[in-house]
């Protein structure tokens, strides 16, 4: 196989721009423009349609926002779409937006949370939404734009009728617009019976779901890229995370090390963790090497650019 030979700055140049920080795919294709200088960072540069939610979201997003003044300076820049969960810092990261949206425009902010069944299996709507109205006054908001399942890792929980019976309730009452969820499915630390292609097209399936937030980047992209046709097809807005891989093993590698120097070995889940990522890290620097892109932020980049250059 022929090896594709270029250089840092032409790779940029060549790839897309406006990366969100969620990773948001909308209708419209990801435009192409070229860069001024080598090393300009990506800005805004058009709001697209969310799918079927009408919603034109900033083509740069946040997720999980862990300092008031960077998030304001996002949305002083024209970012208008959040993403978060209960789970982040134990709720303490809705609080930190609510803090920070009361001083901007409610509707023109698009703000999704999760609720997430690692926490509390789902086994009834009235503590779904319980927790949610719970969100709710830690984001001193009204209403969430997007209410999604966190960590949907198998075709049954996409299907909980607990949840759909809470979202139905919660949509009555106006304290929620759009219905979502996650999935790592085997881009993940363990290896689930299910991949995110069978869980995502089961969402799909089913027919409620108007946005939905999956794995995508350069290591092994065909799962993602019909996917994502899939959702386009239908109308379903995407959120895309797990966008670079090199930086979960780079968590996993001081991990390791900080273990073992306790004299203490990684848990068995961990190791599992570490190995795959591991190897996707190799991968990762040897499709970047063509590109003579070298060092950690510069692979961050590289991985950055290659999922704005999908024109799904």
């Amino acid at each position: 196989m022929k090896i594709l030979r270029s250089n840092r700055r032409d790779f940029l140049k060549n790839s897309s721009l406006g990366f969100l920080g969620a990773g948001l795919l909308g209708k419209r294709n990801i435009a192409t423009p070229s860069l001024e200088k080598q090393d300009e960072l990506p800005k805004i540069k058009e709001y697209r349609t969310l799918g079927r939610t009408g919603f034109k979201v900033s083509d740069i997003g946040t997720g999980c926002p862990f300092s008031e003044a960077v998030l304001k300076a996002v949305l002083n820049a024209g970012v208008n779409f959040i993403e978060t969960s209960e789970m982040y810092g134990r709720g303490n990261n809705e609080t930190l937006i609510g803090d920070v949206i009361k001083d901007f425009d409610r509707e023109s902010l698009f703000i999704a949370t999760k609720v997430a069944p690692t926490l509390k299996e789902f086994d009834s709507s009235g503590d779904i939404i319980r927790r949610v109205n719970s969100s709710l006054k830690r984001l001193q908001t009204e209403y969430i734009d997007c209410l999604m399942i966190h960590g949907a890792e198998n075709s049954e929980r996409v299907k909980n009728e607990y949840f759909h019976r809470a979202i139905e309730e919660l949509r009555k009452e106006g304290k929620v617009k759009f219905t979502g969820l996650s999935c790592h499915g085997h881009a993940w630390w363990d290896s689930p019976e299910e991949t995110f292609e069978q869980v995502l097209n089961t969402a799909i399936a089913d027919g409620r779901y108007d946005v939905l937030m999956l794995p995508y980047n350069f290591f092994e992209p065909e799962m993602g890229n019909r996917v994502l046709k899939a959702c386009k097809d239908n109308d379903i807005g995407t959120l895309i995370m797990k966008s670079n891989p090199v930086i979960l093993y780079d968590f996993f590698n001081t991990l390791k090390e900080e273990t073992e120097q306790e004299g203490n070995q990684l848990s068995k889940r961990y190791n599992i963790a570490y190995e795959k990522f591991k190897h996707q890290t190799e991968v990762a620097y040897d499709f970047f090497n063509r590109y003579a892109l070298s060092g950690l932020e510069e692979v961050k980049n590289g991985a950055l650019q290659f999922i704005l250059s999908n024109e799904t």
